[in-house]
Formats: C-alpha cells, structure tokens, sequence
C-alpha cells in the first residue's frame, strides 16, 4: 500500500480518498485554504479501492499526516476506523472528515448541507436516493424539522431510511414532484448521464438540488430547468462540508470566499 504514495509530494499533510476521485474539486479548495491561511502542507487526490480504506488510513496516521476527506465509496469503511466519531457521523453512519492525531472521524456532509438549505414557505422535501448521502440530507432536513419523503428505486431501502430519520416513503415507481417545493437528488444517476423517472409539473416549481456537480448540469438538473425550477449543484455543499473539515483540521476559520472562487460559486 505504500506504493500509493509514490510520486507524493513530502510535504503532503492532507489528502481526499475515493474511487473514483479525479473528478474531486476537494483539492482545489483545501489548497487554496491552505494558501490563503499561510499553512504548509499539501492537499492531494489518493484513489483507494474499496477494502483498503483501513490500511491506508493507518499508513497516512504513522506517517504524521494532519487530515483526511473521505468520499465514496469508502465512507462506511472509515467510521469503522475511527476510534472515536462526532455524534453527526454517528447519527448518519458515515464519517467524511478524518482527524489523525486522535483518529477521530467526523461527518460535515449533514452540517454542510444544512447550511445550504434556503428559507422556504411551508417547506415539504423530497429525497431521491437511499444511499450513504440520502442519510446526510434526511439528517440536515430532521434537524431543520422539515417533513421529507424518500423515493428509491428499491422501496424497502426508502422506507428503512424513512422510518430511521422520521421521513415516509415515497411507494410509486415514479415521481411526480408537484407536491414539493424541494427535491434533492443524492443517486449516482447524473455521474452516468442517466435520467430519473421524474415527472415536473407544468406551472409554479421549487427548488431542484442535485448534490452531485460536473462541468455541466445534471440531466435531473436540466430537467427541472426547463419547467422552470430554480436548481443547484453540489458545489455550494462541498464548500461548505470542505470548510468545516478545514477548521476541524486548522483551529482556523475557513477562508470561505477564497474556496468559493476556486470552483466559481
């Protein structure tokens, strides 16, 4: 596994592990942090197979590393490596930001999501998706107190996170959003240009967030534009997570408009 770290930099003290990861904007804006904060270290891309996440977390903790983001699909597997979580990663079974020097895992997926959230009259959510992200939003929406219901294209996984968060489950094969003023896609559908079973109503509209961002919009995102929803990317939530796993790290405040520029928010 030290093989990993071949062509490194030395002065490496911070990394994000997935798989894939070369489509991660984290390194741009935990470096840009970095910079602007006047702090060493270097921010990198490690892609981690899933199995591995264990061996190589305790690698970069022996070799002094100082954090560490965690992304798909390799979230589960570093709450079990973590010796100690915050009650978020707890809540939601997932840990996204490592704290080596006390192997402390932490979630600011949730966190970072709810401070995304606008201000809506009589909000009602709809969650698309029932997988490791559905739980961070169902957890930022039980926070918020919001009523959301969950759709997945495997039933029985909606209602089992429905009835964990105080959710219901959305029953039909497909979704007809006219009855929500929030939809939030958390599925992989977008990473594939695959389109959902989501029928948008002709008149009014809500919000469109799809957690997921590329160089161009989603097709779920496309599709809500066109009946004229407001949508959003997942740009605004990796910020915002990214900022507080960079003050989890830091002690410092995030400089939050330098990382915004970075991915043009």
């Amino acid at each position: 596994m030290k093989n990993l770290l071949r062509g490194v930099s030395p002065s490496a003290r911070y990394a994000v592990l997935g798989d894939p990861i070369g489509h991660s904007l984290s390194p741009k804006i935990q470096q840009a942090a970095l910079r602007a904060c006047g702090l060493p270290g270097e921010y990198v891309p490690l892609r981690v197979p899933s199995g591995s996440c264990g061996e190589v977390l305790s690698l970069l903790a022996e070799q002094g590393w100082i954090g560490a983001n965690i992304t798909v699909p390799l979230k589960t597997e570093a709450l079990e490596w973590c010796q100690d979580c915050s009650v978020e990663a707890r809540e939601i079974g997932a840990v996204n930001t490592v704290l080596f020097a006390d192997r402390r895992g932490l979630n600011t997926d949730g966190p970072g999501f709810l401070r995304t959230l606008p201000d809506l009259t009589a909000p009602r959510a709809l969650i698309l998706g029932a997988g490791g992200a559905a739980r961070a939003v169902a957890w930022a929406l039980r926070q918020r107190g919001w009523p959301f219901f969950i759709w997945n294209r495997s039933p029985s996984r909606a209602e089992q996170l429905a009835e964990e968060f105080g959710g219901q489950m959305l029953p039909t094969p497909e979704v007809d959003v006219g009855d929500f003023n929030l939809v939030v896609n958390t599925t992989s559908a977008g990473l594939h240009g695959q389109a959902l079973p989501v029928h948008w109503p002709t008149k009014g509209g809500g919000l469109a967030l799809d957690i997921s961002y590329g160089r161009e919009l989603s097709p779920f995102l496309r599709s809500a534009a066109a009946f004229s929803w407001s949508v959003q990317d997942g740009r605004a939530m990796l910020l915002e997570q990214g900022a507080l796993a960079f003050e989890a790290w830091t002690g410092l405040p995030a400089p939050r408009e330098v990382m915004a520029r970075e991915i043009e928010i």
